[in-house]
């Protein structure tokens, strides 16, 4: 068993969003936080593989912080790996239709996910069930 033990973050992105903290200048340096957390995780063939807003923590001086690495797994090709993870509205195409053969690219459709929520103020996907999920788009 691997015990992780991290800097306290007093919110999520999402309610970093509700609480108007995020002003365009802000909102681009947590993308850019976001998106070098992954880079790190990447490098080492890590897969987060269940990003969401609610997995993603921020303090208020916008320090951002990727947690729960409950799913997280080491990349290794062509190995199979569960299909059926993560959130519904973060998951990628290959997730939805069930391929068990992908790479870090998932995690970059959840980042993206993620951020169009964030500039949105809903999820950018939200269907009602998995098949749902891949004919909804809301804007």
């Amino acid at each position: 068993m691997l015990h992780l033990v991290m800097d306290y973050r007093s919110n999520n992105y999402w309610q970093v969003k509700e609480t108007k903290m995020v002003k365009g200048q802000q909102l681009k340096i947590l993308a850019f936080q976001l998106l070098r957390g992954l880079c790190h995780l990447h490098a080492l063939h890590i897969m987060h593989r269940d990003l969401s807003v609610e997995h993603v923590l921020v303090d208020e001086r916008l320090q951002l912080a990727i947690c729960d690495l409950g799913n997280a797994k080491h990349l290794v090709l062509n190995q199979p790996s569960a299909c059926y993870l993560g959130h519904r509205y973060y998951r990628a195409p290959e997730l939805i239709f069930g391929s068990e053969h992908y790479t870090e690219s998932i995690d970059l459709w959840a980042a993206g996910c993620v951020l169009a929520e964030l500039m949105l103020g809903r999820p950018l996907f939200k269907g009602s069930s998995t098949e749902d999920q891949l004919v909804t788009f809301s804007i």
